[in-house]
């Protein structure tokens, strides 16, 4: 029996020392997968550098010696590395068309580790971006997009009923003042000259509605290729950064002392002053018709554009440089097979007078004595069941057509569904950007049908578009509450990786439903003012969803 009793507490003895060192290597072996890292990062930081006596021609090597004597070591690796680099062969052209691009053969890497407890501290910091920055603004994007889409379709709907087809030659329109109209019987015409204003030489006297010019340079872009990879042991993880470089023409003037190499991928353009991307010109007075002149804001939608190549010539001059032009475009130095790097090139598109159809609120030109102009046509309140007299309704449609989007910003945050800085952010970009309102110009003979079918459809895609973008941003912040759980899986060692895996499938499922779920129950209050009907529909599925969760999880 003493036997027995002795053996026995040799067992529990036994099995209490293997449960309570378990944690310890683990830990353990977390200490030491830091400190390794710590080390790294040490010796880059102490690491030497060596230089290269080109003019001398002798070859010599000056090391500035480090206090460490590790530090030689790692030394020897960078002087390894940095001779490699100066025996990399030249950059090789790939292409030698008008779009050509130079390939450079060398590439950098580097190595990057972060522990255990520096991976723990991001992934709290994930969390608070998520529960403070994405989710708020998600949930807010999701109702000012739900809103905005159904005072869309409650206009559009209204203005079929509304509109008036009216004839571009008529001389006295001032009847249909306060009146959604429809025209596409007149012409555009440019009354005032437009000039590019980077090349002053390439303008138009009259006939011309708008001009647009795009100058690119051939510039070296840094191409950046990351792969992380989770340690075995101690829950941390090591990036491998790989970076490339190519030329490649660009409208947006690269910084080459942000590149990881700048040796030999330096960007100097050819022509300094001269600013890239595209610039437009628009004529400040376009008639349209007998009696109308339109807007510079309908202006802007005309998108039939046009190479100008045969209205500027062979060649153009800037800041005393010529521009040859080559297909369709112009470049300096002028094109001779290949482009030089730092090279320069630029485009020119126009649109002429022709054929246009306007579908907008009649108002008054107060420029144009005994003339019209045009206005949105937005939602006003009609009273009661639309009782309303005409005059009356008239003048709502034009004040509030005359509404600056500063006006409509701070009419909506009246009725936004939580006064916080996210809702207020959304709202101010669909006043400035994208209000809902009947407001239209077509190039060409278009009819009344097709014009409301256009705006259907545009409106059809911007709501999905940013519905899409709010589950997104909702689904990666509520997946974002649960980062430093994946974290402290993977400190299990060999097995941590898995397990991480597997809880990140389960727990996106799980995001991914809850994000359904709240994404329908915000569209459907945001439909319920607008149209009850649907705002009512909405909300019966997200309740009907919750209900079905809930008597899942409790069998």
């Amino acid at each position: 029996m003493a036997l027995t009793w002795k053996a026995s507490g040799q067992c529990i003895t036994m099995r209490v020392a293997v449960f309570f060192a378990i944690p310890t290597i683990a830990f353990a072996k977390l200490h030491q997968s830091d400190s390794q890292s710590a080390r790294r990062l040490q010796d880059r930081q102490f690491g030497t550098s060596l230089v290269l006596d080109a003019k001398a021609g002798l070859g010599q090597e000056f090391i500035r010696k480090g206090d460490d004597a590790e530090a030689l070591i790692s030394a020897k690796r960078v002087t390894t590395a940095s001779s490699s680099s100066e025996l990399q062969p030249k950059p090789k052209i790939t292409s030698s068309s008008s779009s050509s691009s130079i390939s450079s053969s060398s590439t950098t890497t580097s190595t990057t580790s972060k522990g255990f407890f520096g991976r723990l501290k991001s992934s709290f910091g994930q969390v608070l971006f998520g529960l403070f920055v994405l989710i708020p603004f998600s949930i807010a994007l999701l109702w000012v997009n739900e809103q905005r889409n159904a005072r869309l379709e409650s206009i559009i709907s209204v203005g079929k009923s509304e509109t008036i087809t009216v004839d571009a030659n008529e001389t006295y329109v001032g009847k249909y003042s306060g009146q959604l109209v429809f025209l596409n019987s007149g012409l555009t015409q440019s009354l005032d000259p437009v000039a590019d204003q980077r090349f002053p030489t390439v303008k138009m006297d009259s006939g011309c509605v708008r001009m647009m010019s795009v100058v690119e340079a051939y510039q070296w872009k840094e191409h950046r290729h990351q792969k992380t990879e989770k340690d075995n042991v101690g829950g941390g993880e090591t990036t491998t950064t790989t970076f490339s470089y190519t030329m490649e023409w660009s409208a947006v003037r690269i910084d080459s002392n942000s590149f990881q190499q700048q040796a030999g991928h330096e960007n100097k353009l050819q022509v300094p002053d001269l600013h890239l991307g595209s610039q437009q010109v628009n004529s400040k007075t376009v008639k349209y018709g007998e009696c109308y002149y339109i807007p510079e804001a309908l202006t802007l939608q005309l998108n039939n554009w046009q190479s100008a190549t045969d209205m500027v010539g062979e060649s153009v001059e800037c800041l005393g440089n010529k521009f040859q032009m080559s297909g369709k475009y112009y470049y300096f130095p002028p094109l001779q097979g290949s482009p030089v790097p730092g090279g320069m090139r630029v485009n020119f598109s126009y649109i002429l007078d022709g054929p246009a159809t306007v579908l907008a609120l009649q108002a008054e030109d107060r420029q144009h004595q005994g003339s019209a102009s045009f206005l949105p046509y937005r939602l006003v309140n009609r009273g009661c069941c639309g009782n309303i007299d005409d005059e009356t309704l008239r003048e709502r449609l034009l004040i509030e057509g005359e509404k600056t989007p500063e006006d409509l910003y701070n009419d909506s945050t009246n009725s936004c569904l939580c006064f916080t800085i996210c809702c207020n952010l959304v709202q101010c970009c669909f006043a400035h950007f994208a209000p809902p309102q009947v407001f239209g110009l077509w190039s060409g003979k278009v009819t009344k049908a097709g014009c409301f079918s256009d705006m259907q459809l545009a409106g059809m895609l911007m709501k999905w578009a940013f519905r899409i973008l709010g589950w997104l941003l909702l689904y990666f912040g509520v997946y974002s509450l649960f980062s430093p759980i994946f974290v402290t899986f993977d400190i299990i060692p060999f097995l941590g990786k898995y397990i991480s895996g597997g809880a990140k499938f389960v727990v996106g499922m799980a995001c991914f439903i809850v994000t359904l779920v709240l994404a329908t129950l915000v569209a459907g209050l945001a439909w319920l003012r607008f149209h009850p009907i649907v705002g009512a529909t909405f909300l019966t599925i997200a309740g009907a969803a919750v209900v079905s969760i809930v008597i899942v999880t409790h069998h």
